[in-house]
């Protein structure tokens, strides 16, 4: 992806690979879930989205195993040990990630702006951002303000009770990271995810086969 970025703005660019097909593990999979659409209206790749219905596991000690999907931005429990009150308050929570998530989606494919450049483009860049923060409304902005610097072991222990839910959402918080359930900073982990995929368990899913030759034809 980054060599096809390179070679449309005309730079030389050399891929190595020691296979005889590019894409590495990528060859193996089944469908490509997530992937950025901004990505592929850059580069110009129509590829076929898939239709069928996806579901989230969370496995358990004692077969009491948690099932869910996510459809029309509403999380649906097909089968879950936990009581209905920590379904709401799990359901909760999402929307309230993925309300804060859609103010960081703005800014996640543009350069961070710098400080102390005296850069107007990154004045008006880092107003804008304040902006958007701002149009939360009051009592949005403050919680915002609050959790971006927690991390989500004590958010999911002042929420909820179900250690499967708890363990799925912090799962999905770290995945990919450095970081721990404790450590600071991992909701925004999980912000930054829900900005990227559109959502923490729904995201597009596309016929990956035509990806890596598109890529390669760029490349050339």
């Amino acid at each position: 992806v980054c060599a096809s970025y390179l070679s449309k703005k005309g730079y030389k660019i050399l891929i190595l690979e020691k296979n005889e097909k590019l894409g590495g593990l990528v060859n193996c999979a089944s469908s490509l879930n997530g992937f950025s659409s901004k990505i592929l209206d850059d580069l110009k790749i129509d590829l076929p989205k898939l239709n069928y219905n996806s579901y989230v596991v969370a496995l358990h000690s004692d077969q009491q195993h948690t099932i869910l999907q996510e459809n029309n931005n509403k999380i649906n429990f097909i089968k879950s040990n936990a009581n209905e009150e920590n379904q709401k308050k799990f359901s909760s929570l999402i929307n309230k990630y993925k309300l804060f998530a859609s103010t960081l989606s703005n800014f996640m494919n543009e350069v961070p702006p710098r400080l102390k450049s005296g850069n107007s483009k990154d004045t008006w860049q880092l107003i804008n951002m304040g902006w958007k923060i701002r149009k939360l409304g009051k009592k949005n902005m403050r919680e915002f303000l609050r959790v971006i610097g927690l991390n989500i072991a004590d958010e999911l222990e002042d929420n909820l009770s179900d250690n499967t839910l708890m363990g799925l959402l912090a799962h999905e918080a770290i995945l990919g990271s450095n970081l721990g359930p404790r450590s600071p900073g991992s909701i925004l982990s999980l912000l930054y995810r829900q900005a990227i995929q559109n959502g923490l368990f729904a995201s597009e899913k596309y016929d990956f086969h035509q990806l890596i030759p598109s890529l390669e034809k760029i490349c050339h």
